[in-house]
């Protein structure tokens, strides 16, 4: 899923706020993917690093805090995708 010519100059364009005209494009889609990605390596070792009793208890919330955020994260960048997905097959 590597970005494209074209979806590299309609990200930059988005980015400037200029108009933009990308009928099919699919950058949202590997946005929300890897945006999902890049939350789940901080999701995930935050709560393995809970389990471990080097972390004291403050530490321990403060990575839970980590947790629960990222986590929030990757369930909005997943709605957000299959949403996209779910338009896409409708057209």
């Amino acid at each position: 899923m590597s970005v494209s010519d074209g979806e590299w100059d309609e990200l930059t364009k988005r980015l400037r706020f200029q108009p933009v005209k990308a009928d099919g494009s699919g950058l949202w889609l590997k946005l929300t993917f890897w945006g999902a990605m890049f939350l789940t390596v901080p999701a995930c070792l935050s709560i393995v690093a809970i389990m471990f009793t080097i972390f004291g208890t403050h530490s321990q919330e403060i990575l839970f805090g980590i947790h629960q955020y990222t986590g929030l994260g990757v369930v909005l960048f997943a709605i957000i995708h299959v949403y996209i997905l779910i338009r896409r097959q409708g057209k």
